[in-house]
Protein backbone atom coordinates (compact mmCIF):
# COMPACT_ATOMS: atom_id res chain seq x y z
CA UNK A 1 0.00 0.00 0.00
CA UNK A 2 2.80 2.42 0.89
CA UNK A 3 4.53 1.81 -2.44
CA UNK A 4 1.32 2.58 -4.41
CA UNK A 5 0.83 5.84 -2.50
CA UNK A 6 4.44 6.89 -3.14
CA UNK A 7 4.06 6.18 -6.89
CA UNK A 8 0.81 8.17 -6.99
CA UNK A 9 2.46 11.16 -5.26
CA UNK A 10 5.44 10.87 -7.58
CA UNK A 11 3.16 10.97 -10.64
CA UNK A 12 1.26 13.93 -9.19
CA UNK A 13 4.53 15.84 -8.76
CA UNK A 14 5.49 15.05 -12.38
CA UNK A 15 2.17 16.42 -13.65
CA UNK A 16 2.41 19.46 -11.39
CA UNK A 17 5.72 20.63 -12.81
CA UNK A 18 5.27 23.75 -14.93
CA UNK A 19 5.62 23.45 -18.71
CA UNK A 20 8.72 24.91 -20.32
CA UNK A 21 6.90 28.03 -21.55
CA UNK A 22 5.91 28.96 -18.00
CA UNK A 23 9.50 28.54 -16.89
CA UNK A 24 10.57 30.82 -19.73
CA UNK A 25 7.99 33.41 -18.67
CA UNK A 26 9.15 33.18 -15.05
CA UNK A 27 12.81 33.49 -16.01
CA UNK A 28 12.17 36.42 -18.33
CA UNK A 29 9.96 38.26 -15.82
CA UNK A 30 12.42 37.61 -13.00
CA UNK A 31 15.19 39.16 -15.05
CA UNK A 32 12.97 42.11 -15.95
CA UNK A 33 12.01 42.66 -12.34
CA UNK A 34 15.64 43.02 -11.41
CA UNK A 35 15.87 45.92 -13.86
CA UNK A 36 18.21 43.98 -16.10
CA UNK A 37 15.85 43.69 -19.06
CA UNK A 38 17.32 44.05 -22.48
CA UNK A 39 15.80 42.55 -25.61
CA UNK A 40 17.22 39.06 -26.05
CA UNK A 41 20.53 39.04 -27.93
CA UNK A 42 18.94 37.12 -30.80
CA UNK A 43 15.86 39.37 -31.05
CA UNK A 44 15.05 40.73 -34.48
CA UNK A 45 13.90 44.26 -35.22
CA UNK A 46 10.11 44.48 -35.58
CA UNK A 47 8.42 47.37 -37.37
CA UNK A 48 5.21 48.31 -35.55
CA UNK A 49 2.50 50.70 -36.69
CA UNK A 50 0.69 52.65 -33.98
CA UNK A 51 -2.67 54.13 -34.91
CA UNK A 52 -4.17 56.55 -32.42
CA UNK A 53 -7.35 55.49 -30.67
CA UNK A 54 -9.60 58.10 -29.06
CA UNK A 55 -11.53 57.67 -25.84
CA UNK A 56 -14.68 58.70 -27.70
CA UNK A 57 -14.38 58.21 -31.48
CA UNK A 58 -17.35 60.55 -32.07
CA UNK A 59 -15.72 63.32 -29.99
CA UNK A 60 -11.91 62.99 -30.28
CA UNK A 61 -11.34 66.01 -28.02
CA UNK A 62 -12.90 64.21 -25.01
CA UNK A 63 -10.08 63.15 -22.71
CA UNK A 64 -11.77 62.85 -19.31
CA UNK A 65 -14.18 60.56 -17.54
CA UNK A 66 -15.00 62.16 -14.21
CA UNK A 67 -11.61 62.69 -12.50
CA UNK A 68 -9.73 60.32 -14.82
CA UNK A 69 -7.71 61.76 -17.70
CA UNK A 70 -7.20 59.64 -20.83
CA UNK A 71 -3.57 60.05 -21.90
CA UNK A 72 -3.85 58.18 -25.16
CA UNK A 73 -4.48 54.89 -26.77
CA UNK A 74 -2.96 53.17 -29.75
CA UNK A 75 -3.80 50.18 -31.89
CA UNK A 76 -0.67 48.23 -32.77
CA UNK A 77 -0.25 46.41 -36.06
CA UNK A 78 2.57 45.03 -38.16
CA UNK A 79 3.02 43.48 -41.56
CA UNK A 80 5.15 40.82 -39.88
CA UNK A 81 3.02 37.64 -39.81
CA UNK A 82 4.53 36.66 -36.43
CA UNK A 83 2.96 39.69 -34.73
CA UNK A 84 -0.43 39.37 -33.05
CA UNK A 85 -2.21 37.37 -30.42
CA UNK A 86 -0.77 39.42 -27.56
CA UNK A 87 -1.86 37.76 -24.35
CA UNK A 88 0.15 39.70 -21.77
CA UNK A 89 1.79 43.09 -21.58
CA UNK A 90 3.79 44.81 -18.85
CA UNK A 91 6.21 47.68 -18.33
CA UNK A 92 9.81 46.67 -17.69
CA UNK A 93 11.12 50.26 -17.55
CA UNK A 94 9.34 53.62 -17.53
CA UNK A 95 9.02 53.58 -21.32
CA UNK A 96 9.60 49.97 -22.45
CA UNK A 97 6.93 47.33 -22.56
CA UNK A 98 7.29 43.63 -23.12
CA UNK A 99 4.49 41.44 -24.38
CA UNK A 100 4.08 37.72 -24.79
CA UNK A 101 1.93 36.27 -27.53
CA UNK A 102 -0.11 33.12 -27.72
CA UNK A 103 1.80 32.45 -30.93
CA UNK A 104 5.03 31.93 -28.99
CA UNK A 105 6.84 35.27 -29.27
CA UNK A 106 8.31 37.91 -26.99
CA UNK A 107 7.55 41.38 -28.37
CA UNK A 108 9.19 44.46 -26.93
CA UNK A 109 8.95 48.16 -27.75
CA UNK A 110 9.35 51.64 -26.29
CA UNK A 111 6.46 54.08 -26.04
CA UNK A 112 6.85 57.72 -26.92
CA UNK A 113 4.76 60.48 -25.39
CA UNK A 114 4.19 63.88 -26.92
CA UNK A 115 2.66 66.71 -24.86
CA UNK A 116 1.77 64.22 -22.14
CA UNK A 117 -0.08 61.87 -24.52
CA UNK A 118 0.89 58.48 -25.90
CA UNK A 119 1.87 59.07 -29.52
CA UNK A 120 3.91 56.21 -30.99
CA UNK A 121 6.03 53.13 -30.37
CA UNK A 122 9.66 52.64 -31.45
CA UNK A 123 12.48 50.12 -31.16
CA UNK A 124 10.28 47.06 -31.63
CA UNK A 125 11.84 43.62 -31.30
CA UNK A 126 10.54 40.07 -31.62
CA UNK A 127 12.08 36.85 -30.36
CA UNK A 128 10.66 33.33 -29.93
CA UNK A 129 9.92 31.96 -26.49
CA UNK A 130 12.84 29.73 -25.62
CA UNK A 131 13.51 26.72 -23.45
CA UNK A 132 15.97 26.89 -20.58
CA UNK A 133 18.65 25.65 -23.00
CA UNK A 134 17.94 28.56 -25.37
CA UNK A 135 16.23 26.69 -28.19
CA UNK A 136 12.97 28.13 -29.53
CA UNK A 137 9.86 26.38 -28.24
CA UNK A 138 7.85 24.41 -30.80
CA UNK A 139 4.73 26.09 -32.12
CA UNK A 140 1.43 25.08 -30.63
CA UNK A 141 0.57 24.38 -27.03
CA UNK A 142 4.24 24.36 -25.99
CA UNK A 143 4.64 28.04 -26.90
CA UNK A 144 1.12 29.32 -26.14
CA UNK A 145 1.85 31.83 -23.37
CA UNK A 146 -1.08 33.62 -21.78
CA UNK A 147 0.30 36.29 -19.46
CA UNK A 148 3.25 38.26 -18.20
CA UNK A 149 3.09 39.34 -14.60
CA UNK A 150 5.33 41.77 -12.79
CA UNK A 151 5.28 41.12 -9.07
Amino acid sequence: MRETTDRRHSRAREHASPPACLLAVFFFCGTALLGQFAPPAKAEALHLNADRVHLNPDKPSVDRVDALRFRGGIRLSSRDRRFGGISGLTFVTDDRLVAVSDRGWWISFRIVEQNGHLSEVVDGTIDPLRSASGTPLRRGSESDAEAVEKT
